[in-house]
């Protein structure tokens, strides 16, 4: 069973000027809990393999070095200029033209991204495939052969679904990234990161970045709200009615 893992780098909102460049990225959370569970059909399934892939600029590249260090097998980012501005459209053309070139069973997914919210990915990517599409997955239980068995959650009830591969999985949960221990990222930072441009995957640079774009961008600002921060100091006792006395004074 093969399964691909997309990842998507976050920038993190809060970094100082001393953090090194390739230490501003994090993993999507939605995509991170995709990952958790790809790892867990790994531990289950011997004949599993998990590679992980990610659109961005080189230095995007730790964030599939972490990917290694947790368990994946091989790990791919598609980077190229002409990439850049790519919307919704774009991206999932230029990931399932990379996806093209290989045998995957499965898609990993998570819902959307915590910069984006669009979630709209994953169906272009079940389109422009042909693959089957399942959303809000919270759980694979059961892995056997090529065939996956997956929880569903919905407002009104819960299902269980099973799938014989050629599917896109979405997983509407998310969590966050653990810490990885030194040997595993030694490990991981002695494999090598597949680089991929456009021309190499047979992407076509009219369909991608702002060209092909059905969002077009005419200009960005930055709505980050800058907030002071206040550490609190003292046993809990003291911290407790140091909270007590802010809630009273700021309702």
């Amino acid at each position: 069973m093969n399964i691909l893992v997309c990842i998507k780098p976050i920038k993190k909102e809060l970094v100082s000027e001393s953090v090194k460049l390739c230490d501003k990225y994090c993993i999507n959370p939605y995509d991170m809990f995709a990952l958790n569970e790809a790892l867990k059909v790994k531990k289950n399934a011997s004949d599993a393999t998990i590679e992980c892939v990610c659109m961005g600029e080189n230095n995007t590249k730790e964030v599939l070095k972490r990917c290694l260090a947790k368990g994946a097998d091989a790990a791919y980012l598609l980077s190229d200029s002409s990439f850049a501005g790519s919307d919704t459209i774009a991206t999932s053309y230029i990931l399932s033209k990379f996806i093209e070139t290989k045998n995957y069973d499965y898609i990993f997914c998570g819902s959307k991204s915590v910069d984006g919210e669009t979630g709209q990915v994953v169906f272009g990517l079940s389109e422009r495939l042909g693959f089957g599409c399942v959303t809000k997955v919270v759980e694979i239980t059961e892995a056997e052969g090529d065939s996956l068995t997956m929880l569903r959650s919905e407002e009104s009830c819960d299902s269980i679904l099973r799938s014989n591969g050629k599917t896109v999985v979405v997983f509407d949960d998310f969590s966050i990234e653990t810490s990885i221990s030194l040997i595993a990222m030694k490990r991981a930072n002695r494999c090598s990161i597949n680089i991929l441009t456009g021309k190499e995957i047979g992407a076509l640079p009219s369909l991608c970045g702002q060209k092909g774009s059905r969002t077009q961008i005419i200009g960005a600002m930055d709505i980050l709200e800058k907030r002071e921060c206040q550490y609190i100091s003292g046993d809990i006792r003291e911290q407790a009615q140091f909270l007590d006395q802010l809630i009273r004074v700021k309702g």
